[in-house]
């Protein structure tokens, strides 16, 4: 699995920042509290890159190298044949992301799905919003018949791994990393 996306030094992985957990900011808003109702997950598709910009560059703020990521390179990435990025919609717009990929793994002779980032606004966090994101992504790659699902996030982030541990995902593995983009 790829974990190129996903932290380094000095660099959070995968954190559900807004998402999960982490800094509020000044101007966040108000942070509700319980579950929200009305919320719709649903695939990205045409027409929704600004807000798959948008959020993705929310969820940066805090890493150690911005992103480069904008409308373009949003439509090539859902191009990709088995990248995928799921929306949470609320009556107030949209409110969280996920991105997924499917692979065929070769070892397990099958698909093998791997969640790649993860983000909520900092508005909806606390609210099950990363939760029902990672529950409808697991959903869907079982769904594709995949031999193993993993995602990759900081050791520090217990948040995170709480809601990854909720949705049915173990600590299996090690995970190994170089991030060229802190070598540049």
């Amino acid at each position: 699995m790829s974990a190129a996306r996903h932290g380094g030094p000095g660099k959070p992985e995968n954190r559900p920042r807004g998402r999960e957990g982490g800094p509020r900011r000044p101007g966040d808003g108000p942070r509700r509290s319980g579950p929200l109702t009305d919320v719709d997950v649903r695939e990205a598709g045409p027409g929704d890159e600004a807000v798959v910009v948008r959020l993705v560059v929310e969820m940066g703020r805090d890493f150690a190298h911005g992103t480069m990521v904008d409308a373009a390179f949003v439509r090539r990435f859902l191009e990709q044949p088995g990248a995928h990025v799921l929306l949470a919609v609320g009556p107030e717009g949209p409110l969280g992301l996920l991105s997924y990929s499917v692979t065929l793994d070769l070892y397990h002779a099958a698909p093998a799905g791997e969640i790649e980032d993860v983000t909520v606004t900092p508005s909806a966090q606390g609210q099950g919003i990363g939760e029902a994101l990672v529950r409808e992504a697991v959903r869907r790659l079982e769904a594709e018949g995949c031999a193993e699902i993993g995602v990759i996030t900081s050791k520090d982030n217990g948040r995170a791994q709480r809601v990854y541990r909720r949705t049915g995902l173990t600590e299996e593995l090690l995970c190994l990393q170089r991030h060229l983009i802190d070598e540049q």
